[in-house]
């Protein structure tokens, strides 16, 4: 695997588009350093993330695009996972084409709520995808699932601080996934830039991505 770098710090990778800026994510690190817990930080970055306009979601997910075939990584990786976006998150379909384009086989994710597990499948051109009980698009179970081919992870964060810790939705399905396969893949964490903060209060059990992408 791929040395990104070491810890504490997570490769951090962030693009300015024309005219933007990076007030929000310097107010929302004055609010945050040392003041909430993760459930208020989730509660808060889920507000945030509604309040962003339509095209403001657009120019990120083509940011985040060109960020990821832009990085030396992007080369590396032959076997992606990837989410396949909710209405709010950061959209990685023109990452998912971009992969295809490349020659890589990407999978997605299928959450087994009874279980407590989550495990990737093939997603091909064209395949038919069914919604999870929580509206997640998800690929069909097959008989064996491919989570030891992935050589690499784009995982969803609502925030993320430069050590690569990240707030989800508080299930813990990377965490335990990272946990079981980090070592044979490099982990992202991908989100808006408005989703960065100082530090992210963390257990023993949460894991930190080896790259962070925040897009705008």
């Amino acid at each position: 695997m791929p040395v990104l770098c070491g810890k504490p710090d997570a490769e951090y990778v962030t693009q300015n588009e024309p005219g933007g800026s990076s007030e929000s994510s310097i107010i929302l690190d004055i609010f945050f350093k040392g003041s909430m817990d993760k459930s208020q930080l989730r509660s808060v970055m889920r507000e945030q993330r509604r309040k962003l306009d339509p095209l403001s979601k657009e120019r990120a997910a083509e940011n985040l695009c060109r960020q990821l075939i832009q990085h030396k990584i992007w080369h590396q990786i032959k076997h992606l996972g990837i989410y396949y976006p909710m209405v709010e998150e950061l959209d990685t379909r023109r990452v998912i084409d971009a992969a295809w384009k490349a020659g890589k086989a990407v999978y997605l994710p299928t959450v087994d709520v009874e279980q407590n597990t989550m495990h990737f499948y093939p997603y091909r051109p064209n395949d038919d995808l069914i919604s999870s009980d929580w509206g997640v698009m998800q690929p069909q179970k097959q008989a064996n699932h491919a989570d030891n081919q992935l050589d690499g992870l784009i995982v969803p964060a609502l925030c993320v601080d430069r050590h690569g810790f990240r707030i989800g939705y508080g299930y813990g399905y990377y965490d335990r996934f990272l946990i079981a396969h980090k070592k044979q893949l490099v982990s992202i964490a991908v989100a808006f830039s408005c989703g960065h903060v100082d530090s992210i209060p963390h257990e023993a059990w949460d894991q930190p991505c080896d790259l962070v992408m925040l897009a705008k």
